[in-house]
């Protein structure tokens, strides 16, 4: 069973040589100074790449850097822009598809949570059907990875962070698996109010303000990067942001931005 793209037309290229050029030029095109050994978990955005690329490029030259040294299963989560659902939808069938090759998903990691937690994690097909925020992960991960790896796709629809954390604390204790959280930050606000904005948001995130998180914090995709934060907590990470701008910097229209942002945690 495969999944085919959703958005390969319009977020990025559908041509094979076509991403393959897009990507190079990306990578050549960013400088990582700070050398992160072993990281655990990274945040990239989820827009179009002519929007978003000089952040998310900094989030995968992060795993690029150190891609034999941490494991070869990503656990990939996403928002639901689309789908109302409670829980967390993880992809059914065997492989997603890009322009690059066809990706195999971890399907023994995958069977193992159902079984184990099927009050959090069950299979919502529709929540797929439209949505980007996992798929525009996949050719970054192909381009810096290799071959080498499988995937845990899993959206987030109506959940309680604290106890997916929880799920995933235990799910770490017995397997080996890296994080990708795709996020942005504030929509739409104007150049100076969301400056303002992000700037408080990416503080809280980045110091683990929990609190501040829940009632004041402005991300696309929260709920799985607040899961991940208290991972983080629980788990003694440290967190860095690597890099994050707005959409003003590929756009040139400060009306109306989006905020994006690169984090490590390590």
């Amino acid at each position: 069973m495969l999944k085919v793209p959703n958005v390969a037309w319009s977020f990025y290229p559908w041509n094979k040589s076509d991403l393959n050029k897009m990507l190079d030029w990306f990578f050549s095109n960013i400088e990582i100074n700070k050398k992160i050994t072993k990281p655990y978990g990274v945040v990239a955005p989820h827009a179009w790449y002519i929007y978003s690329w000089p952040i998310a490029a900094y989030s995968y030259q992060i795993i690029k850097s150190c891609r034999d040294e941490i494991p070869k299963t990503f656990v990939i989560m996403a928002p639901s822009h689309y789908e109302y659902f409670n829980g967390i939808s993880i992809w059914l069938y065997d492989e997603f598809q890009t322009p690059l090759w066809n990706i195999s998903v971890d399907t023994k990691l995958w069977n193992e949570i159902i079984k184990n937690y099927p009050d959090s994690f069950s299979f919502y097909q529709s929540a797929y059907e439209q949505e980007h925020a996992l798929e525009v992960q996949l050719p970054f991960l192909q381009y810096i990875a290799k071959s080498d790896f499988k995937i845990l796709p899993m959206i987030f629809g109506n959940v309680n962070p604290i106890e997916i954390w929880n799920i995933l604390f235990e799910i770490i204790k017995k397997e080996k698996v890296f994080f990708i959280v795709s996020s942005d930050l504030s929509h739409y606000m104007s150049y100076e109010n969301a400056v303002i904005t992000d700037e408080d948001t990416l503080h809280y995130f980045t110091n683990k303000e929990i609190e501040k998180i829940v009632n004041e914090a402005e991300a696309c995709g929260i709920h799985p990067r607040l899961a991940l934060t208290q991972l983080a907590i629980k788990s003694k990470w440290k967190s860095e942001c690597i890099k994050y701008m707005n959409s003003w910097y590929t756009a040139w229209d400060k009306s109306r931005v989006v905020w994006y942002w690169s984090v490590v945690y390590y």
